[in-house]
């Protein structure tokens, strides 16, 4: 196992509460709890900028091109200039509610977020397109097909989806409990979620078949399919399992367990082309494992605290990691 080197350290002074990556690598976002956002150069950790956005703590980030879109404890999305820290729009959520969700779809024409039990889809200039009562209780997760055509929630009840072109509602999918994290696959076959039940389910979704993988220890709030759709790597516990879907899996499959971090993984992340996975956790310890190959890691790092955030730097073999301390770090091979 060889251990990564620092390509260059950076801070967002206080806790990081979210962390977002270009999809070219050249932009890294950082929120922290006092509600600043910190925007550095991917390849050099040079800060472009530094502003205060959301009052109360950031509680999202992502980014399309040119702009990225904020969320926070103060009941707002922000959408900024990556390059110069620009504000171009602010929206609003629901009274009382924070914005804990934000995400761009998959083509970058507009947004979702989720502020309480509502969900809006906004376009790139900041116009509402659609506001919908999306759920019974506060959503807790959102992701998107790769098509861009429909936006799947989860909440108490089970798993809903959207199309963002008329906001109507696609599918309802019912589990009595509460979802607490969701992925859908590259191939839009599947929906997985973690629930509070210590438990991940999952639905096919040209069937509407659903199944569950049961007896984690903590709830799976960390999931990731990799680039195939072949395997769900599942946290829960300071254990990665990871699901085979490939055949008739994973009903019936034994999965693979990589084992190695001492405390509950917080973050699990595949690589956008190849057959890595890089796990984190509570103890700071960050992994990279092959796990078509290997139960054994093939990589280590580590960061000074829980590491709250994980993403490879676009197509590379960087990761780029922060932490409860309020460190940024970038590491590569």
């Amino acid at each position: 196992m060889d251990d990564l080197r620092y390509r260059w350290r950076g801070d967002a002074a206080d806790y990081a509460t979210c962390l977002a990556v270009s999809a070219d690598g050249a932009h890294v976002a950082v929120g922290n709890g006092a509600g600043a956002l910190s925007v550095l150069d991917g390849a050099t950790g040079s800060l472009r900028f530094g502003r205060e956005l959301h009052a109360g703590g950031v509680q999202a980030i992502d980014l399309a091109g040119e702009i990225g879109v904020s969320g926070g404890n103060d009941g707002k999305a922000r959408i900024f200039e990556l390059a110069s820290g620009l504000e171009r729009a602010v929206i609003d959520g629901e009274p009382r509610a924070w914005v804990e969700h934000v995400s761009f779809s998959p083509d970058g024409k507009l947004f979702a977020m989720a502020s309480g039990k509502v969900l809006r889809f906004v376009d790139r200039g900041g116009a509402l397109v659609h506001r919908i009562e999306a759920a019974p209780a506060t959503i807790t997760g959102l992701a998107w097909n790769k098509k861009s055509s429909e936006l799947a929630i989860a909440s108490y009840g089970g798993l809903r989806t959207f199309r963002p072109s008329t906001g109507a509602r696609a599918k309802h999918l019912a589990w009595k409990g509460s979802l607490v994290s969701i992925v859908w696959s590259a191939d839009e076959k599947i929906v997985a979620c973690g629930t509070q039940d210590c438990a991940v389910h999952f639905w096919r979704m040209q069937g509407g078949n659903d199944s569950e993988m049961s007896g984690y220890p903590g709830k799976p709030k960390a999931l990731a399919f990799d680039a195939s759709s072949t395997m769900l790597a599942t946290g829960g516990d300071s254990t990665c399992v990871v699901w085979s879907f490939t055949g008739k899996g994973p009903e019936g499959s034994k999965p693979v367990q990589l084992m190695g971090h001492g405390k509950p993984i917080t973050q699990l992340v595949f690589h956008p082309k190849k057959g890595m996975l890089a796990s984190a956790s509570q103890d700071g310890s960050i992994f990279v494992w092959e796990p078509k190959k290997s139960n054994k890691p093939v990589a280590f790092a580590s960061m000074p605290s829980e590491v709250t955030g994980l993403r490879w730097r676009g197509a590379s073999n960087d990761l780029v990691a922060c932490d409860a301390d309020g460190g940024i770090a970038c590491f590569t091979e």
